[in-house]
């Protein structure tokens, strides 16, 4: 039987009781109807996880006791960054849940020419923590022990002044060359993802002044979130630990 996860914020200790909040408590209440003496692991990013059980569980409270410490190495040596671009609501959801799977160190959702969805200043906040949370669960379902960070949505222009170190690709059908002809990243790799509409020709421009490369995926068109797992699957295989 696999033994649920979650991700607390709080430093873990070693025989600290716990009382959890709201939404980990209901989970695991009224999800998954754990009783006393039942098991979990828990972690907080900080590496490795713990073993903990339930010591409490009422309709006012769950408590759980830390246990054992586990050194879980699991982390990818890859360093992922994915500048995604926004998708319509489930698309978005499942190319943040599955790029967290396949071992991405961060997300940044991006605002491009032709995005679909509309993203209204005021409904940013409501967003980034909605993406968030899908990142955590993803983390706890898939054995992670950080959840990546879902940074704040930026415009195409504005992330493309980010000036950090690493091989810079995105994603045309019409490239000439692909992953498989290309080195292996020397320090991190950002996948820069489009949308259901792709890049506007002068996206394509401005990205390439900003030293990225274009890459195809293959010959056939995919959907913009099969796009980004896609390429996360392949460069884990060419570079990672896949």
């Amino acid at each position: 039987m696999r033994v649920s996860r979650l991700f607390l914020k709080e430093e873990l200790k070693t025989g600290e009781v716990i009382q959890l909040a709201d939404d980990s408590a209901h989970y695991l209440r009224s999800v998954l109807r754990l009783k006393i003496g039942s098991e979990i692991r828990v972690y907080n990013g900080s590496g490795g996880e713990f073993s903990a059980f339930l010591v409490e569980v009422s309709r006012k409270a769950i408590e759980i006791r830390v246990g054992e410490w586990f050194d879980k190495k699991i982390e990818p040596k890859l360093d992922i960054t994915l500048a995604l671009a926004i998708t319509r609501g489930e698309r978005m959801d499942i190319a943040v849940q599955k790029a967290v799977e396949l071992g991405v160190t961060s997300i940044i959702p991006v605002i491009t020419e032709y995005c679909a969805a509309p993203v209204r200043n005021q409904r940013m906040a409501k967003k980034e923590r909605h993406w968030q949370k899908i990142a955590q669960g993803a983390s706890e379902q898939s054995g992670r022990t950080v959840v990546p960070e879902v940074a704040e949505i930026v415009h195409f222009e504005q992330w493309l002044e980010n000036e950090r170190e690493a091989l810079k690709l995105f994603f045309d059908p019409r490239a000439k060359q692909s992953l498989l002809e290309l080195s292996m990243p020397e320090q991190r790799l950002i996948l820069l993802s489009g949308p259901e509409g792709g890049f506007s020709d002068s996206e394509q421009v401005r990205a390439v002044q900003a030293g990225y490369q274009s890459v195809t995926l293959g010959p056939r068109i995919l959907r913009a979130e099969t796009a980004c797992i896609a390429a996360i699957t392949a460069a884990q295989l060419l570079w990672g630990d896949l």
